[in-house]
């Protein structure tokens, strides 16, 4: 499925399926459905969710290991359940994994990353941990660049 180009687009996936989403130009909100979704944010600032607004698996139903890009534009990128790849590309954008081992990538900008393996890329970024969210790793920090912030948990080396 792919918005129309200039448009703010909400697309929604089907469930079950694996879908290829892209927003193309605009402002989009997408939402992936329980299968194993791609989904292309394209240009502008973007909503983009791997799996609907579940919390958790309902009636043994998960959500599949999407790929999510950002594209350019100040994104917000969420993975939900299912083990996904999140990559915000071009722009200041907010990537939280929530369920799964997740891979987050930052690319350029200044991005907040919330999740498990991190990788800013470019830019000054706030990594954040929450406690119980299990071992996660951050493979570019930079020293007097990058921050990492903690909620409801202490670091432990």
């Amino acid at each position: 499925m792919v918005g129309d180009p200039g448009t703010d687009d909400t697309i929604v996936g089907t469930d079950g399926d694996d879908d290829m989403l892209d927003g193309d130009r605009g402002s989009d909100t997408i939402a992936g459905g329980l299968g194993g979704d791609i989904i292309m944010g394209g240009e502008g600032a973007d909503v983009l969710r791997g799996d609907l607004n579940l919390r958790s698996p309902q009636d043994d139903e998960m959500g599949g290991d999407d790929i999510i890009f950002g594209g350019s534009g100040d994104d917000m990128i969420g993975g939900k359940s299912g083990n996904d790849i999140l990559s915000g590309d071009a722009g200041d954008d907010m990537i939280w994994g929530d369920d799964g081992d997740d891979i987050l990538m930052g690319v350029t900008g200044n991005d907040i990353l919330v999740g498990d393996n991190f990788s800013g890329g470019s830019g000054s970024d706030l990594f954040v941990f929450g406690n119980g969210d299990g071992t996660d790793t951050i493979l570019d920090f930079e020293v007097g660049i990058d921050r990492i912030g903690l909620v409801d948990g202490e670091l432990v080396f």
